[in-house]
């Protein structure tokens, strides 16, 4: 059959759409698609087996499938001679002991007179793939429940050349992943009110904190909000694929009393003597505090006014200054 034909072929066969079927093949691997994984996998295959894909449980950053197909030197100038094609809705479930399965033939096409081909194939109907000059895009949606997929290799003509037979060709199939990521915030029992929890990202407040959120790569900055606590600002790097988990620690918005003074210093707060050492961000009750800092001979009293959610540093120095006349 000449080339001509196999296109013309393909193109009707895209027009009439999927079509369920019985196919037989021998399929030696499995692949599953990961977010985690963009990298994929490569398996060997004849020139009359197949490879089975299948989808992770969360294909939330999965937008589609790619297929490498490398062909080998013994195919090289007879690409008529063989055609690839993708399955979609496969059952029974894929085993290698099994040859008899089911689907709906997606889309099917000779092998290019080239080396490698690369197909893309869209899985979400957000997606934002196109054609290129490196890679062909199906103008078919494989939404998660078309799945399990398999990507066939058959000959055409009878009699293949032993050196076909034993020839193989390498498939690699990757996940193509969409430019977002997450995080999840994980809430540790710090007494605040959940209901008063108030989570911003990028100065935008999100209304379901408790799931993941989902966010374009690149950095972000997120500001988490508890009444009775301070603000807990923050800020992540967001990978394509991945999901970032973050523990929110808001930390009591009463006021806190920090110290630098010589060691020595006697420090009393309301008429309370303090251990320098453990009382460094000592939290205290909003309203009016009487400080008193004794060093040596001299004594030192201060009134100030704590207000909720700031922070207050007592700073004590003696200083010695020599001054020369001309």
């Amino acid at each position: 059959m000449k080339r001509s034909m196999l296109v013309l072929y393909s193109l009707v066969f895209l027009m009439q759409g999927v079509h369920a079927q019985n196919l037989r093949t021998s399929v030696p691997a499995t692949i599953t698609l990961e977010a985690t994984k963009p990298e994929g996998e490569s398996v060997n295959l004849h020139y009359n087996e197949a490879v089975g894909i299948l989808l992770a449980s969360n294909p939330a950053f999965i937008q589609g499938v790619e297929l490498e197909l490398r062909i080998p030197k013994a195919f090289q100038g007879a690409e008529s001679s063989i055609v690839w094609t993708i399955y979609s809705g496969i059952k029974p479930a894929i085993q290698k002991e099994r040859f008899d399965y089911s689907g709906e033939a997606v889309f099917t096409q000779p092998l290019p007179a080239r080396v490698s081909l690369i197909v893309q194939l869209p899985v979400s109907e957000r997606h934002s793939l196109r054609s290129s000059p490196y890679a062909t895009l199906i103008p078919v949606l494989c939404t998660p429940d078309k799945f399990p997929l398999l990507f066939k290799l058959s000959s055409i003509n009878k009699g293949i050349p032993p050196n076909m037979e034993s020839a193989l060709f390498k498939v690699t199939v990757r996940p193509i992943l969409t430019d977002e990521g997450g995080i999840r915030i994980q809430y540790p029992d710090t007494g605040a009110d959940r209901k008063s929890v108030q989570v911003f990202i990028d100065d935008k407040r999100i209304e379901d904190s408790g799931s993941t959120i989902y966010l374009k790569k690149g950095v972000h900055i997120v500001r988490i909000t508890a009444e009775g606590f301070r603000e807990e600002v923050m800020s992540i790097v967001v990978e394509p694929g991945r999901v970032v988990s973050l523990t929110a620690k808001p930390l009591s918005d009463s006021p806190l009393l920090k110290f630098q003074a010589p060691s020595d210093t006697l420090i009393s707060l309301d008429g309370k003597a303090l251990d320098q050492s453990s009382a460094d961000g000592l939290e205290l009750e909003p309203g009016e505090h009487t400080l008193v800092c004794v060093l040596g001979n001299y004594s030192l009293t201060r009134k100030f006014t704590a207000v909720r959610g700031k922070t207050y540093t007592i700073v004590l120095s003696v200083e010695l200054e020599i001054k020369t006349n001309p």
